[in-house]
């Protein structure tokens, strides 16, 4: 998530701004660039993890007579990409509308983490919110090697509106509209 924030942030905290968008005007393609960058960078770090984390298990099963740990589904993968996958975008949607290295990654991190804190707290909250308003909370289903149901992917659409689409949407327009120095 932090490398998606500084590849939003460096623009306008480095200054290049203007060397950017002065070889590319259409302030949007240099988003969707960014975007799909990382994202690729994504899948391959997910890629290069999973494939140490074959080799090591493999190690140890062959040296300590361990049984396999492997019980992958399909289901079980898919929430795993999915679950990296929104954190990416929200960091990126951070950056994006804070345009400030310092300021996302602080927010990126502390935000939801004082958001759960009040929903804990907070009994209305907890009861009435937290698993439409928390994206920690609409994740948790995916955590496990079963497909979520229909009511728990509406949560999740939900929340990831609030904490990905609404950054991501106002951070989109303040780029376009915002003069570059």
């Amino acid at each position: 998530p932090v490398l998606a924030i500084l590849l939003v942030t460096s623009e306008w905290s480095q200054r290049s701004a203007l060397i950017t968008f002065g070889l590319e005007p259409r302030r949007g393609r240099v988003v969707v660039a960014k975007l799909l960058v990382a994202l690729v960078a994504t899948v391959v770090t997910l890629l290069v993890a999973a494939v140490v984390a074959a080799a090591a298990t493999a190690v140890a099963v062959g040296t300590h007579d361990l049984v396999d740990p492997w019980d992958v589904t399909t289901a079980g993968v898919a929430n795993a990409g999915i679950v990296l996958l929104l954190g990416l975008l929200m960091a990126f949607a951070f950056g994006m509308a804070l345009m400030s290295s310092p300021a996302a990654i602080v927010l990126f991190f502390v935000l939801p983490t004082v958001w759960t804190l009040v929903a804990s707290f907070v009994p209305w909250i907890r009861d009435n919110l937290q698993e439409w308003a928390d994206l920690g909370a609409a994740t948790g289903p995916l955590y496990g090697s079963e497909w979520a149901t229909g009511g728990e992917w509406l949560r999740l659409g939900v929340a990831g509106a609030i904490w990905v689409l609404t950054p991501l949407a106002f951070g989109v327009w303040r780029l376009l509209r915002s003069e570059v120095k």
